[in-house]
């Protein structure tokens, strides 16, 4: 499994007419390989984030090549945001959930509200460390988190230094119960501050109208 990381700088005079624009990305619902869209907008930066899943780079660019520009070329968003940063993933490990994944697009089964980002960059020495945290600490004990829907854990295809965790809740009020209750004592319990050069957290609330469902893993365009 691959994601697709899409982080638009978009001003507030724009944010209508980014969200319009975005809505043209349904077209990439029957390509080869999609598994699913979902984004939203950053409660602290007010930027857009969105978030693709992919079968395998192949797919990806079969995409780009055949696709990508038509697309986009509709929705006219080229003038709705001032930069746009995109990051390529390689799926390590799924972050579960008591309401686990969907086997076949690997998206929460139920409707999630928020999508929570954690961009990590981590020092060289501390990946072995960090990596067996994530499995051993934060995946089994987020997974108990009322309104937590699943997710994976990334490394990037870039840096194998920079690992982002991807989860989904229910709500915001799930998350922050989350945050409040559970996020202070595993902290301690992980360790991770010394592991860590850099880290981004976003808290992005999702918009319906953006999420683009798979019709078919084995259809095309």
């Amino acid at each position: 499994m691959i994601g697709k990381l899409i982080h638009c700088t978009v001003s507030h005079q724009q944010r209508e007419c980014f969200s319009t624009a975005q809505q043209a990305w349904q077209g990439t619902a029957q390509c080869r390989g999609f598994h699913g869209q979902w984004g939203g907008w950053d409660q602290h930066s007010g930027n857009a984030l969105v978030l693709a899943h992919w079968q395998d780079q192949q797919c990806i660019a079969d995409f780009m090549q055949n696709h990508h520009d038509r697309i986009y070329a509709a929705s006219q968003q080229q003038n709705t945001y001032t930069c746009c940063v995109i990051t390529y993933l390689k799926q390590m490990f799924l972050m579960p959930a008591a309401i686990t994944l969907d086997n076949q697009n690997d998206r929460p089964p139920s409707k999630p509200g928020l999508m929570r980002i954690a961009d990590c960059l981590v020092l060289p020495q501390a990946r072995p460390h960090f990596i067996d945290v994530q499995q051993t600490i934060w995946a089994p004990n987020m997974a108990n988190a009322p309104g937590m829907l699943g997710g994976h854990f990334w490394q990037s295809i870039d840096d194998a230094n920079r690992f982002v965790v991807t989860t989904f809740w229910s709500d915001s009020q799930s998350h922050q119960r989350y945050v409040k209750t559970q996020l202070p004592d595993l902290k301690v319990q992980a360790g991770i501050e010394q592991d860590l050069k850099h880290i981004n957290g976003y808290t992005v609330l999702l918009e319906n109208n953006w999420t683009v469902a798979s019709i078919g893993e084995n259809n095309e365009v």
